[in-house]
């Protein structure tokens, strides 16, 4: 090994974990936006997390971090949960909503401290 030709060693370009990480899951999720950016994201990946304030079919009004409320539209009309906060993949409407693109996962929260641990 110690005779190797400089030749014959790849440099690759220097890659930390945690940029590997942050790049694999936008591409798996999309990337974690509130909506305050919503306008900024129209016609791509994005996940969201939420509080949920009301159900109506397949439509869930969700509040966001910011205080702020957002329409999502789910693939199932008979969506029930008893969780009290959401994540959802979407698409970002032009009208500011997000369409569901894959199974919905609720986040079950646990309260420690009244600290929310997700």
């Amino acid at each position: 090994m110690d005779n190797m030709d400089e030749e014959n060693n790849f440099n690759f370009p220097e890659s930390s974990e945690v940029n590997y990480n942050e790049e694999f899951s936008q591409i798996k999720v999309g990337q974690l936006i509130s909506e305050k950016y919503l306008a900024d994201f129209i016609n791509k990946d994005i996940f969201f997390i939420g509080e949920i304030m009301n159900i109506e079919g397949n439509v869930i009004n969700v509040k966001s971090v910011n205080g702020n409320y957002v329409d999502c539209i789910l693939k199932d009309n008979n969506f029930n949960t008893d969780s009290k906060y959401i994540g959802i993949k979407g698409i970002v409407s032009d009208d500011l909503k997000i369409i569901e693109t894959r199974v919905t996962k609720l986040i079950h929260t646990a309260k420690i401290k009244n600290e929310i641990v997700i």
